[in-house]
């Protein structure tokens, strides 16, 4: 029983609510994530992690132009800089690319164990 009248939406209310307006339903969808594909996760982890190594260059080149216009010390060249920073994004690109793939097979063997990840959507309004 309610405190309310009428704004019950239980058994035998009919789904009304508030003075017998239809209580809006959401759709729902059960979802579950049972496997990654490794090649796509493979292709879209390198060209994400390979944009990120570009921009990294790109920014230590803009912060050297700004250190050089501020009037920093400069220790060393900008040659010498870009060329460190594009071998840590060279060593980035690969490792990342690496441990995506392989936490995807990690994913897809502890899918088959257990069947993956369930989830639930619901359509907002």
């Amino acid at each position: 029983m309610s405190a309310t009248p009428g704004a019950t939406d239980g058994p035998g209310s009919g789904g009304r609510r508030d003075g017998g307006r239809p209580v809006p339903r959401r759709p729902r969808a059960r979802l579950r994530l049972s496997g990654a594909d490794p090649w796509s996760v493979m292709t879209t982890s390198f060209l994400i992690s390979l944009t990120l190594g570009v921009c990294s260059i790109v920014t230590v080149a803009l912060l050297w132009v700004l250190l050089t216009v501020v009037g920093a010390v400069a220790w060393r060249s900008l040659g010498w800089a870009l060329a460190l920073t594009a071998g840590v994004a060279v060593l980035e690109v690969a490792l990342t690319t690496a441990l995506a793939t392989l936490a995807a097979f990690i994913y897809n063997m502890s899918a088959g164990l257990v069947g993956g990840v369930e989830l639930t959507v619901t359509e907002d309004e």
